[in-house]
């Protein structure tokens, strides 16, 4: 794992923002008009002009307002939410001291940037994440088949998301799915992992990599297929598919184009 120590390193969140970040999950708490988390919504310093600019800034990662590489006016901030100066610092370096923004001096801020190498290694990191609950989950199922319904409410929801105009909330929907093997199996464990290392945010970076009107439908093929690889107990064949998954998204991440709806091999 010592290859992964400085990706950890600049991913860690303090436990209050992580915590504010994946609230009862990732996208069980949409919202259905404007495709945003309502976690963004629920950060809060206890303070309204800082939390209104924490949650500007927040949702634009969300949204794709805001991109790896953006600067952040402070001023234009100032002018645009109706704040003074103040509260706006005040945003900037509760973000910074996330990692979320970099510090400019005297500059504002700007969105940190994120390669495709840190991209895969953030891959392979939540594919063994996700591991044990897609194994375990048919047992669960086996014992009580009504949540079979959970699983299809989150295939359905990918489905509805694939010709989305924002990729971002696509991938919500993805990170939904796994949210919900996790809560079927009560693998909150997992949860927690997944907060600790910030995988909505690292998530937002993939529509830099990854061309989502090519490639959206494909995901969602993938995890139409593991999803009913779980509903008939094969959990061991549904991980296998799933790291298939991550292999062929990486390859596209490292700049390859495998043709969607063919065989593609590593």
């Amino acid at each position: 794992m010592d290859r992964y120590k400085n990706c950890y390193a600049k991913q860690a969140l303090s436990w209050k923002l992580r915590k504010q970040f994946i609230v009862g999950g990732y996208v069980s708490a949409i919202d259905k008009v404007t495709g945003v988390p309502h976690f963004l919504k629920r950060t809060s310093t206890g303070r309204q002009a800082t939390d209104l600019v924490l949650s500007h800034i927040l949702e634009g990662l969300v949204d794709g307002t805001l991109v790896p590489g953006q600067r952040i006016n402070a001023k234009h901030l100032t002018e645009h939410l109706g704040v003074s100066v103040v509260p706006v610092r005040e945003a900037l370096h509760y973000l910074a001291g996330e990692g979320l923004v970099e510090l400019l001096p005297l500059k504002g801020a700007r969105i940190p940037t994120m390669n495709p190498g840190e991209i895969v290694r953030w891959w392979d990191i939540y594919c063994w994440l996700g591991r044990r609950a897609i194994i375990e989950v048919p047992k669960f199922l086996a014992a009580d088949l009504t949540l079979i319904s959970q699983i299809d409410e989150a295939v359905a929801g990918i489905d509805s998301s694939v010709y989305q105009a924002n990729p971002r909330r696509f991938i919500m929907t993805l990170l939904n799915f796994h949210k919900v093997l996790n809560s079927i199996t009560g693998l909150v464990e997992i949860d927690e992992a997944t907060r600790r290392l910030q995988v909505v945010y690292w998530c937002t970076y993939l529509p830099n990599y990854v061309d989502f009107e090519v490639y959206a439908q494909e995901f969602a093929n993938h995890y139409h297929q593991i999803g009913d690889l779980i509903k008939i107990g094969a959990g061991e064949a549904a991980f296998a598919l799933f790291e298939f998954h991550v292999s062929w998204s990486s390859a596209i991440i490292n700049g390859e184009s495998p043709e969607p709806g063919h065989v593609w091999t590593s």
